[in-house]
């Protein structure tokens, strides 16, 4: 099987094929004809290549969110288990944690920090009123699932 180019790394490459293994069909349009568009002439071309990519881009979508869910790294469906190393990935790990914790953008803010950055942590730090030390032990024994360590 060919590749595009957007999919030629290990990463891509196993999607690719694990998405394949599933039935996802996946329609890499390859140029073909004389002058290497599709039939009708290059706007077929062009429409072929825009579906197969936004099938490509639906497969590997849906294979990272199923994936994701099962490592835990998904709470409902807000992505919880982020790195918050720009401002922009800070604001929203502080809006997770005053949503799903229950608490004031500043109580967030200040719970981030204890957490060393863990929105995970601070959520379960902010719903069971606990250290970082204990929220990560709790976290821990719910295998990194968010949902079971708020439960317990």
């Amino acid at each position: 099987m060919t590749f595009p180019r957007r999919f030629r790394t290990v990463a891509g490459v196993a999607a690719v094929a694990v998405a394949t293994s599933f039935g996802a069909g996946m329609a890499l349009a390859q140029p073909h004809g004389p002058h290497g568009h599709g039939p009708g002439g290059p706007a077929d071309g062009m429409i072929a290549h825009m579906i197969a990519s936004a099938k490509d881009k639906l497969a590997l979508n849906t294979i990272t969110t199923a994936t994701f869910t099962r490592l835990g790294k998904v709470y409902g469906n807000r992505m919880v288990d982020l790195q918050p190393k720009s401002a922009k990935l800070r604001a929203r790990a502080e809006r997770l944690v005053a949503e799903l914790g229950g608490v004031s953008r500043p109580r967030a803010r200040r719970l981030l920090l204890e957490a060393s950055g863990s929105a995970k942590v601070a959520i379960v730090m902010a719903r069971h009123r606990e250290s970082a030390a204990s929220a990560r032990r709790r976290l821990s024994a719910a295998r990194g699932f968010l949902g079971r360590a708020l439960e317990g």
